[in-house]
């Protein structure tokens, strides 16, 4: 696992981990996440609201599921757990409805995905 600091503009368009044991698990250790889960269309089938110290401060991801995340607090910093060995996203694994990082549209969707919670 790794300790992640997140910035208020910090973009995490949709993924999934395709392998089997390549389960997830994000726990907020100081402000406030938004987690999503999505259909294979793209549809938002789950909201979860993190905060550090609150009622729900993380969740567990299991593997195939698309999932993305917004910054609900400046400063935020999670833990973000994940069976080794490392292994970038791979085919497949990326959201081909949703733009990837450093697309022109991905500051767009990142402000979509922040307004599933409002």
């Amino acid at each position: 696992g790794v300790a992640v600091g997140l910035r208020a503009d910090t973009e995490a368009p949709p993924e999934r981990h395709l392998v089997s044991d390549k389960s997830e698990a994000w726990l907020v250790l100081q402000g406030g996440l938004g987690g999503l889960v999505f259909s294979e269309a793209g549809e938002v089938l789950a909201r979860r609201v993190m905060q550090a110290g609150g009622e729900c401060a993380g969740v567990d991801l299991p593997p195939g599921v698309f999932h993305g995340l917004v910054v609900l607090e400046p400063n935020t910093v999670m833990f973000e757990c994940k069976a080794g060995p490392y292994r970038p996203v791979g085919e497949g694994e990326l959201a081909d409805w949703a733009p990837r990082e450093g697309d022109a549209g991905v500051a767009e969707y990142q402000r979509w995905m922040l307004a599933q919670f409002d």
